[in-house]
């Protein structure tokens, strides 16, 4: 994932970021099948699915902690 798009990412709603995560998460499920029946040719695609995976719900988790720092205030 490239910088540009992280920043695009970041600045989403965070309704739009989970909804982005769910269908990661089941393109990874899907790939992860192809690969065990031997139909997958790029096994680059399951690390990088679970980087983008990552690095989308650690915008969900710092989105939440400000509107946590914000409500304790």
């Amino acid at each position: 994932m490239k910088r540009q798009e992280k920043q695009e990412w970041r600045a989403k709603p965070a309704k739009a970021v989970r909804s982005e995560v769910a269908k990661k998460e089941k393109e990874l499920m899907l790939a992860r099948m192809k690969l065990v029946r031997g139909q997958l040719a790029n096994v680059h695609l399951l690390r990088q699915l679970r980087h983008e995976i990552a690095v989308l719900k650690t915008f969900l988790h710092e989105e939440e902690l400000k509107v946590r720092g914000k409500s304790k205030k």
